[in-house]
């Protein structure tokens, strides 16, 4: 069995398996680890940059953080372009795709302006 067919065999859930799939690269390059949290009914995306929460099934909350989150408002999306690549920012536009966009709705009321922010981001025309 290789590394990655180990690792996946540890989700359990739909969401977990659907992120780590997502990901696939990213895991496959240690840059993100996709983690169950089952006594929360959570799954994390983590990068060294920033995490994702996701909670619920079905998905009832979902806030990001990163690891510079900057005072001012107007800062917010600058921040999270930088801290997120571009394929990583595509694979969570494509998560809320495949949400049918739960996860911006949830990122939105999260009451967390870094959130929202990304909900806003997920939700543009571009990702990149």
């Amino acid at each position: 069995m290789t590394e990655r067919s180990e690792r996946d065999n540890d989700l359990q859930t739909p969401l977990g398996m659907l992120c780590a799939t997502l990901f696939a690269p990213r895991i496959d390059d240690e840059e993100i680890d996709v983690v169950e949290i089952p006594e929360e009914s959570a799954v994390e995306i983590q990068a060294d940059d920033w995490t994702l929460r996701l909670q619920g099934d079905p998905l009832t909350l979902a806030f990001v953080a990163i690891e510079d989150e900057p005072e001012g408002a107007d800062a917010l999306a600058h921040a999270l372009r930088t801290a997120l690549t571009p394929d990583e920012l595509e694979g969570l536009g494509t998560l809320n795709e495949r949400l049918d966009g739960t996860l911006a709705a949830r990122l939105r009321s999260s009451g967390d302006a870094l959130s929202a922010t990304l909900a806003a981001i997920l939700t543009s025309s571009t990702t990149s």
